[in-house]
């Protein structure tokens, strides 16, 4: 029984260190899976088309390349591709900006909230309603 404190100290440390271990592997591998689903994408940019108009009434121009295989050259090729507007972004081309290049995010919508990924969701909430919230509370019941 005098042994226990350092068993128990001993555990407690092995503990740590490997739940340390599996903190920085797991943080590894989805750095690599995020890799993996941005591969090819690059050339990212965000233009506000009618800087004059209100948050919800702009029109975002985003244009991006992505790489598209081309079967007759037996290679992927990096192909542009402009959409107008967030809604017709596809999802892994969203989270491509709001983890990699969230500077391109336009200021209308940053100012809604205090970090990228929630001005997003408020922005899409906003559209969605055709209104913009005025709290927290109101994007989370929605």
């Amino acid at each position: 029984m005098n042994n226990s404190p350092d068993l128990l100290t001993e555990l407690l440390a092995e503990h740590s260190a490997l739940m340390l271990k599996h903190t920085a592997s797991k943080s590894a591998q989805e750095k690599l899976d995020n890799d993996a689903r941005f591969a090819g994408l690059s050339g990212l940019r965000v233009t506000d088309k009618t800087p004059d108009e209100t948050t919800l009434r702009s029109s975002f121009e985003i244009t991006y390349i992505s790489l598209i295989y081309d079967m007759y050259a037996n290679v992927s090729i990096p192909v542009p591709t402009t959409v107008v507007g967030f809604d017709a972004l596809p999802e892994h081309v969203l989270a491509y900006l709001l983890d990699r290049h969230p500077d391109q995010i336009p200021a209308k919508i940053i100012r809604l909230a205090a970090n990228p990924a929630d001005a997003i969701n408020r922005f899409f909430m906003g559209l969605k309603r055709g209104h913009l919230t005025a709290n927290d509370h109101d994007v989370q019941r929605a």
